[in-house]
């Protein structure tokens, strides 16, 4: 998710906030749509607790904490009344679960040096910034190679319950 739309989130969600519910007590909150993290984590993480009083800017702020985390494609929080205060529902989307990476085309590069320049771990949650990432630090090696017209592909396909394989196609061309 874009810089851009983060901060319109945490616009839109403070307003709604302060409008709907500023300062009444929070009875519960509620993760949803989580399938590889627990629930607990989320809550542990947020900085809000049961009990405090709703607050636009600890909301706004948990949701940058939890966007630092790497971890989530998308987090809407929601607040509904109840009794004389408010529930918390924090809406997440997982980034997806990196399964499996290939490389193919790979000569002049070694595996350990794509390795240290990627940083890619099989486990690890996979982003949208990813791809560009590894595009753009394989082409500046091959650049440094002498190999100036290596075209970089990367290749995604994510399956259903979220796990994401990659392959890193490379066609080196003639060093320059």
């Amino acid at each position: 998710m874009s810089f851009k739309h983060i901060l319109l989130s945490l616009l839109l969600l403070t307003a709604f906030i302060s409008l709907a519910a500023q300062g009444e007590t929070i009875y519960s909150i509620r993760v949803e749509g989580h399938k590889t993290i627990s629930p607990e984590l989320v809550t542990s993480a947020i900085g809000i607790r049961v009990g405090d009083l709703l607050d636009p800017e600890a909301v706004a702020q948990a949701i940058k904490t939890l966007y630092k985390m790497g971890v989530f494609k998308d987090i809407r929080v929601f607040s509904e009344e109840y009794r004389t205060g408010v529930n918390l529902i924090f809406s997440i989307v997982e980034n997806p679960v990196l399964t499996q990476i290939d490389f193919i085309g790979f000569k002049a590069i070694k595996k350990d040096r794509i390795d240290e320049l990627l940083g890619l771990k099989i486990g690890s949650f996979w982003n949208d910034y990813q791809n560009t990432r590894i595009q753009h630090r394989l082409f500046k090696e091959y650049q440094s190679k002498g190999f100036s017209n290596a075209k970089v592909i990367v290749y995604e396909h994510l399956s259903e319950d979220n796990r994401m394989r990659v392959k890193v196609e490379v066609e080196e061309g003639k060093r320059v």
